[in-house]
């Protein structure tokens, strides 16, 4: 080695810090006990007099691949810690955020709930007012009183002006109670009793009849001794209609399919909605429960629909999932623990 002594080498390797870990065993002539201290402060992890003795450079070896291993098992180890901490550390972030969301979807929802209470109260009166209205204003047009153009304007926009403003009164009141419904989650159980979750399924399925009649075909496969179950039945529905009402939403307006199981094992039962619609995109499926998140157009949906959803199954001490089915749809879980009979 006329340019870099063994010395030189461990001392270059050991300076780079990039790059799996690489064992050095220095083969040396060298005695002086000084040599051998400098070599190993260099960067050496070991070392072996000539003559080399073969068994002896093999069993040095088999300690550096023992050490190799170690380092790895080490950086693997190292890898998924820091991993799980940055994981952690998201989901602290996303619950501080839901829990300040939560505080202020309180405070809109009572402060939007005063001007929206007197809006539907003068609409209801101004509707009723158009009934003694509309006569007086048609004998005008008949008789000729008033401009004919003006009056047949109002005569023709007003009922829709009302209806307009009796709708979107009935929107905001709609956001309102999901705003409402999602900040107080804990009272989503509602009043407990013995269930029976077929019959639920069945109800579901008759109340989204209007939206799934024309385009999907709903098949039904229930466990016919599914044990009742301890739980609101208003609310178990409502989780149904809303899971039901986003799979129409999803196949739009070509013939589609959604077909609901349930079963049941050792004290739980399981209900499950998969539908043929186009699936849950993989960058939405980690936010679908997050509340107002919505891929719905404007107006079409509030996101809230399925943050209350979790939120009832889980105050009835269940889970709700969503994954992409093996066709291809979307696939909803709910699992119910516990309860009268389970």
């Amino acid at each position: 080695m006329p340019v870099l002594s063994g010395v030189d080498v461990c001392r270059r390797i050991a300076a780079s810090k990039d790059g799996p870990l690489i064992y050095r065993i220095l083969l040396t002539s060298r005695t002086e006990r000084q040599d051998l201290i400098e070599a190993l402060q260099q960067g050496a992890h070991d070392f072996q007099s000539k003559p080399v003795d073969p068994d002896e450079l093999r069993c040095r070896l088999k300690v550096g691949e023992r050490l190799i291993e170690a380092e790895d098992r080490a950086a693997h180890y190292a890898a998924e810690m820091e991993s799980l901490a940055e994981e952690r550390a998201r989901q602290l972030v996303h619950a501080d955020r839901l829990a300040s969301l939560g505080t202020l979807s309180a405070g809109i929802a009572h402060e939007i709930n005063n001007p929206v209470g007197f809006i539907s109260g003068n609409a209801q009166t101004q509707q009723m007012m158009w009934r003694d209205i509309e006569p007086c204003l048609r004998h005008c047009l008949e008789t000729g009183y008033g401009e004919p153009g003006k009056l047949e304007f109002i005569l023709n926009e007003m009922p829709d002006s009302l209806l307009g403003i009796r709708s979107g009164v009935e929107r905001v009141t709609e956001i309102v109670s999901g705003l409402k419904a999602y900040v107080r989650k804990e009272d989503a159980g509602g009043a407990r009793e013995a269930v029976d979750l077929n019959a639920c399924i069945e109800d579901a399925i008759k109340l989204c009849h209007n939206a799934l009649k024309y385009h999907v075909e709903v098949s039904t496969d229930l466990a016919p001794d599914l044990p009742h179950l301890l739980a609101c039945s208003q609310q178990i529905i409502q989780v149904l209609v809303n899971i039901l009402g986003n799979a129409a939403d999803a196949i739009g307006t070509q013939n589609g399919t959604i077909h609901i199981t349930s079963s049941h094992a050792i004290e739980t039962a399981t209900i499950v909605i998969e539908d043929s619609g186009p699936g849950i995109p993989p960058d939405v499926l980690g936010r679908l429960f997050d509340p107002f998140f919505t891929t719905k157009p404007v107006g079409k949906g509030t996101g809230l629909g399925l943050s209350v959803s979790k939120g009832i199954v889980e105050a009835h001490g269940g889970s709700l999932k969503a994954r992409n089915g093996s066709h291809g749809g979307a696939c909803f879980t709910i699992e119910l623990k516990g309860g009268a009979g389970v």
